[in-house]
C-alpha cells in the first residue's frame, strides 16, 4: 500500500516522492520556461550558474550543431535541445531565439538566448549562461566552456548594425533586445556638418572603437541639427562587434545600483547612448532636487565604477553649454564634444540639390528644415504636400 500523509482534513496527502513528481514549482510560471524550476523540481538540489559570456568576443558565435557533436563526443550524455521559442523579424529578416540545451543526463543546461539568427538551419549564438545542480564541479564547467570554444565562428562585418534597447521580464530581469540600425546616406560631412567635421568624426571613430578605456562624448546644439542621425552613421562605422545600448533616462539614477551594475558588468566595453539629457547633465548647483544622476553619470564615465564597466557613454541635449555641470568636461573624461548647429544657405541649398529636393534656402536652417516638410502658419497641414523625405534614409 502507497505510503500517503493526511492533511487537516484527513484526506491523503502525496509524500515527498510524489511532491517531487507532480513539481512543487511551476516550470511555467507567467507563461516563461524556468530552467531553475525544472532542475529543482527533478533533482531537489540547490542549483549554480556559471557565466562565460566575458570569455568571447562580441564576433565570437558557437555554432549550434558543432556544439552538440562535440559535447556527445566528448562524453557529456545525449544532448536535448529544447525550442521553447522561436520568433521572427520580417523587417530585418532575422530570427529571435529563446533555447535550452539539457546534458550530463539533463543535470545541465545551457540556455541559448539569442535575437540576431540569420538561418535556423545554421544557427550561430553567443554563449552565456550555463545552470546546473549544486555538485557540478568546476572541471565539468571548463568542460563544456572550453568545447564551446571549438566550435566558435568569427561573423564577419555584413555592414548591418545593431541597438539594443533595455528591457525586463518578470521572470529574468534586464535584458537586452537588438533592433538592427538604418545606416544614413551622408556623402560628405563637411557638407552636412560644417568645415572641419570629417575629421572630427574620425577622432571620434577612433575613440569609440577603443577597447577598454571609459569616457564620454557630449553631442549638443540646436533641435533638429541632426545629432542623433549622426549617432546613427557613427554606429554603422564602428566595429561590428560594438555593443550599442539605448539606455532610457529615467533609469540613469538606478546605474550604480547592484541589479543594473550586475547587468552591465556583462556588457563591458559597451556604449550607452542617452539622449535629452538635459536634466542629467546640468550643474548641480544650479537646480534643486534629486542630484544623484549626475553622480553617478560622473563615475560610471571616470570613476571606481568605470574601471569595472568600461563604459562609453553618448549623451545628447540641446541646452546651452554653460548650464552644463563643469565636472563632465574634466580632462580624462571626456572623450569627445561637438555643437550640431544651423547650415549655413549655401550648404543648405546644395544639400537640398543633391537630394533632389525641391526648396531653396535664404538663410540658415537645420537638416531637420531641409528634409522635412513645414507646417503652415496655423499648424492644420504641411506646406509641402509630398512626403516626408527623411534625412538619410
Amino acid at each position: 500500500m502507497q505510503n500517503t500523509n493526511r492533511n487537516h482534513n484527513g484526506n491523503a496527502r502525496p509524500n515527498h516522492e510524489t511532491e517531487n513528481l507532480l513539481g512543487r514549482y511551476n516550470v511555467f510560471g507567467d507563461g516563461y520556461f524556468s530552467e531553475d524550476y525544472l532542475l529543482l523540481n527533478k533533482f531537489g538540489k540547490k542549483l549554480i550558474d556559471f557565466s562565460v559570456r566575458e570569455y568571447f568576443e562580441n564576433n565570437q558565435l558557437v555554432n549550434l550543431k558543432k556544439f552538440i557533436a562535440a559535447l556527445e563526443k566528448e562524453g557529456l550524455g545525449k544532448v536535448t535541445l529544447y525550442r521553447r521559442n522561436t520568433g521572427y523579424n520580417k523587417k530585418e529578416e532575422r530570427f529571435s531565439i529563446d533555447w535550452y540545451l539539457f546534458l550530463k543526463d539533463d543535470q545541465m543546461v545551457v540556455n541559448i538566448d539569442y535575437d540576431a539568427v540569420k538561418d535556423l538551419n545554421h544557427i550561430l549564438f553567443r554563449m552565456d549562461t550555463i545552470t546546473s545542480v549544486e555538485d557540478t564541479t568546476l572541471e565539468q564547467f571548463l568542460q563544456v566552456f572550453e568545447i564551446a570554444k571549438t566550435c566558435v565562428e568569427e561573423t564577419e562585418d555584413d555592414r548591418k548594425r545593431y541597438i539594443n534597447i533595455v528591457g525586463s521580464t518578470p521572470r529574468t530581469g534586464l535584458s537586452l533586445r537588438k533592433h538592427e540600425i538604418k545606416a544614413p546616406k551622408i556623402p560628405d560631412l563637411d557638407l552636412y556638418y560644417g568645415k572641419g567635421f570629417d575629421s572630427k568624426h574620425q577622432m571620434f571613430l577612433e575613440g569609440i572603437n577603443e577597447k577598454n578605456r571609459s569616457g564620454l562624448f557630449i553631442f549638443h546644439g540646436v533641435t533638429g541639427s541632426g545629432k542623433t542621425n549622426y549617432i546613427r552613421y557613427l554606429i554603422s562605422c564602428s566595429r561590428p562587434e560594438l555593443e550599442y545600448i539605448f539606455y532610457p533616462i529615467s533609469l540613469l539614477r538606478e546605474i550604480a545600483s547592484p541589479e543594473l551594475i550586475t547587468f552591465l558588468s556583462d556588457y563591458q566595453d559597451a556604449v550607452l547612448i542617452i539622449e535629452e539629457s538635459e536634466e542629467s547633465v546640468q550643474a548641480r548647483d544650479s537646480f534643486i532636487g534629486d542630484k544623484s544622476s549626475i553622480a553617478n553619470l560622473l563615475n560610471v564615465s571616470d570613476g571606481l565604477l568605470s574601471d569595472v564597466l568600461n563604459l562609453k557613454i553618448i549623451c545628447t541635449f540641446n541646452t546651452d553649454i554653460r548650464n552644463l555641470d563643469k565636472a563632465l568636461l574634466r580632462e580624462g573624461r571626456l572623450l569627445g564634444i561637438h555643437r550640431f548647429d544651423k547650415i549655413d544657405k549655401e550648404n543648405a541649398n546644395q544639400i537640398a540639390s543633391l537630394n533632389k529636393i525641391d526648396k531653396s534656402f535664404d538663410e540658415d536652417v537645420t537638416l531637420a528644415q531641409i528634409f522635412n516638410r513645414r507646417l503652415n502658419e496655423d499648424f492644420s497641414d504641411f506646406i509641402e504636400k509630398d512626403k516626408k523625405m527623411g534625412f538619410g534614409l
